[in-house]
Order: structure tokens, then sequence, then C-alpha cells
């Protein structure tokens, strides 16, 4: 059961990766059984770049059962080496944080830097290419501005993309090293206040002596299930070991109404229901029953499927797949009556391409629908 290169993106998981799955997530026994199958068969020169994430991670679980094998060298080779590049990104995390504080700007760790400190035995075990940080919309472009004057470069220029079209912005230094500064935690909640809540419900955390604040169990579980599950040129598959993992947890602190509760006022419970089927059905993962059956007899809007539909699977050339999804974003922000939402959209467009006038808008969907195209066809040609 080799996961190979050939992998050409995706969002679910493959049969060859549901073995690597099952070995971190599975009871002993089938754990055992699934990692002596992906370590006898696994070809590391091949292996698709979503499962080589999950390498550290399965080195600890294989050391566990006490897995002897020629193929362990590498994975705590893996291991080793994924410590090492998140310690470095840990100081950088903490020394901008500290400038971020000392401005006055309130800052929340996402993703791997908050999970690797919560839930992981150690940094090692949850690599990370990047660093994740929350702040306030209210304080973005003092943020910017704050990390611009110690040498790091935005992406984009900050005024044109902090607000309703952009959840935040990368960084970069020059050590290579990435922030991504995020505005609004969710891809699809970028209006006014869609993150004061997630504020509200945040905990303490302190990184590296540094004190900052991390999202709540619930929150973070959210997080992970919305932002997860979309296609990419990585197969994501990293995010079902975090839901798994976080769960296993919080175990008595999810509070699972307030879950159902917050996506379905977001609209987005379809994607939280087939996220959490997943779990449950490939890997029973402990969910309760009850938010099951409240996210199943949820409405769905023909808005979520159609959304869920586009974000799952590469454009792959399209011309009207980027901009449809762009209306499905601006649809749930706005709300209310189709009139308003209808004559906001080209604004919208306008912003979220950082076009300069409306007559450019075509031309950019086009050339953005293009370079996917190229990508798909140049990953094919790799295959």
């Amino acid at each position: 059961m080799t996961s190979s290169s050939d992998a050409l993106g995706g969002c679910w998981p493959d049969a060859r990766q549901n073995v690597l799955l099952r070995a971190l997530l599975a009871p002993e026994p089938e754990a055992r059984a699934a990692l002596q199958d992906w370590i006898h068969d696994a070809d590391l020169a091949r292996l698709d770049p979503g499962s080589w994430r999950l390498l550290p991670v399965l080195y600890r679980r294989a050391a566990s059962l006490g897995i002897v094998h020629p193929t362990m060298r590498a994975l705590k080779a893996a291991h080793r080496h994924h410590w090492v590049s998140s310690a470095k990104l840990f100081q950088t995390c903490g020394t901008v944080i500290d400038a971020l504080s000392a401005a006055g700007v309130d800052t929340l760790v996402l993703k791997g830097t908050a999970l690797a400190v919560l839930y992981y035995d150690d940094v090692g075990s949850r690599p990370m290419s990047d660093i994740d940080i929350m702040i306030p919309l209210s304080q973005a472009h003092q943020a910017t501005r704050v990390m611009e004057a110690r040498g790091w470069r935005p992406e984009f220029p900050p005024d044109t993309v902090i607000g309703d079209a952009y959840h935040g912005v990368a960084m970069m230094d020059s050590q290579h090293n990435e922030v991504d500064l995020h505005w609004h935690l969710l891809h699809e909640c970028c209006q006014d206040h869609a993150d004061d809540a997630f504020w509200t419900r945040s905990r303490p955390l302190t990184l590296r002596g540094v004190p900052t604040r991390a999202l709540g169990p619930t929150d973070q579980l959210l997080h992970i299930l919305v932002h997860g599950v979309r296609w990419n040129e990585i197969p994501p598959i990293r995010w079902i070991v975090d839901a798994a993992t976080v769960i296993s947890v919080e175990r008595d602190n999810i509070a699972w109404d307030a879950l159902v509760d917050e996506v379905v006022q977001r609209q987005l419970n379809y994607t939280t229901l087939r996220a959490l089927r997943h779990l449950v059905d490939e890997h029973a993962v402990a969910v309760p029953g009850s938010a099951m059956a409240r996210l199943e007899a949820a409405p769905v809007l023909r808005l979520q499927r159609r959304e869920f539909a586009l974000k799952t699977q590469p454009y792959a050339g399209s011309f009207v797949a980027p901009l449809e999804m762009l209306w499905h974003r601006h649809r749930r922000m706005v709300g209310g009556d189709l009139g308003p939402a209808l004559l906001g959209f080209p604004g919208f467009v306008q912003r979220r391409l950082r076009c300069a006038r409306p007559n450019d808008v075509p031309a950019r969907l086009a050339a953005i629908a293009v370079d996917h195209a190229r990508e798909v066809l140049a990953q094919r040609k790799l295959g």
C-alpha cells in the first residue's frame, strides 16, 4: 500500500492513505496490523506530500507499539527534522508575538502552532511550514505596520486586502520564514465582527515564555473541520488526525450543541456534517449521536451544497468556478435579500481580485483559471 507521488491533490484520503490513517487512529490491534502493512509496502521516495507530513506522528505511534523495521530509521529522521524545524519556527513566532504585543496588538495562534503545543506530545510530531497568527480586524493595519518595520514583507499591499475580501495576508522575512497574519478565522466569514465570539471564547496560552491566546476547544475543532475539508494540491488528510486528536483530548470540553449552533448560524453545517460523518464512518471517532442527529436534521441551503462541491475539487481551468465561489462567499456574508447582495457583488469581486478598475475583473478571472489549469497539468506530467 504505497502512497505515491502520482497523487494529484485531493480532499478525501485514498485507499492507501487510509491505511496510514488507520495506523494512526485505530485501536492497538488494528493499528498494529495497518502499520505493519503500510511500512512493509511503503516507498518513501514516492510518498505523496500529504502522507509525508504524517511521518513524524507515525514514528511516535510505531515506537509506542514497539514496531521494529528498517523504515523506522527514516521515520525517526523525519521526526527529528521536523522537531528542529518547528523549534526554529516557534522561536520566530515568539519574537513576532512579543513585538505585536509590545505595540498593543492582541494575538491568537492558530493551526499547527497551537495544535503542537496543546494536543501533540512534542512539537516534532505536528510539522508546520509557517506560522499562523490571528489579530483583530480593528488592529490589522497596525499589525502589518509593526511587522513591516521589523523587516517582514507582505504578499500583497495590506491596504488592498484588509477588509471583507481576504481573511489574512502572508508575511515573509529575509530568512524566508512565513507568518500568515489572519484578521478573520474562516475564509467563508470575513464580515465585520465575524470573529468576536472566537476571541471571547479563546483561552490563554504561553508560547516559549510569551503570552498569547488560542482558540477554545470547540472552536479549535470547528476550525479544523471547516478549513480542512477542501481540495488542495497537497492532499490535506492531516485534518483527520488533527480533528480526531482534539476530540480525544477534549472529550469532556467540546460543547457539541454550541458547535452545531455556530455552524448552522454561519451556514457551514453541511461542510461540518460531511467532515464529522467521515470521521465517524471511516475512523470510529467518538462524536455524540445527538450532535450528528442535529446536523443531519439542520436545513441545508443550495448555496452550501454547491459551495461544498466547488471547494472539494480543483477549478481545472474553469472561468466560472472561481467567480461562483466568490458569489457564495459574498452571499453568506451579506445575508438578507438577494437584491443588495447582487448590487454589492461586483465591488466585492473587484476587491477580492485587487483590480484597480471594474473592467480589469474578467481578465483577472481568466488568468486565475488558466494558472490553475497549468498547475493541474504540471502535476499530471510529473505523475
